[in-house]
């Protein structure tokens, strides 16, 4: 199987591009996901495991990341 290099988007157009597509073809949650995880710089690995009750109603979260093993206090909610 060949291997294949995937390259992260850069150009905002490339994410207004992304946006619009999972908003089109894909659910409100591959959206959601999306957006939380461009806005913050978090990896999938540590947007994945959260639930609605680690976000709902906080202003700040904080994340233990699982490559780094530091704490993460950026995403502010709200």
């Amino acid at each position: 199987m060949k291997e294949k290099n995937v390259q992260p988007l850069r150009a905002s157009k490339e994410i207004e591009v992304m946006k619009w597509t999972l908003r089109r073809y894909g659910s409100e949650q591959d959206y959601f996901l999306f957006v939380f995880g461009i806005n913050t710089g978090l990896r999938v690995s540590n947007i994945v495991p959260l639930t609605v009750g680690d976000v709902r109603e906080k202003t700040h979260v904080a994340i233990l990341e699982k490559k780094t093993k530091r704490f993460m206090l950026p995403v502010k909610l709200g």
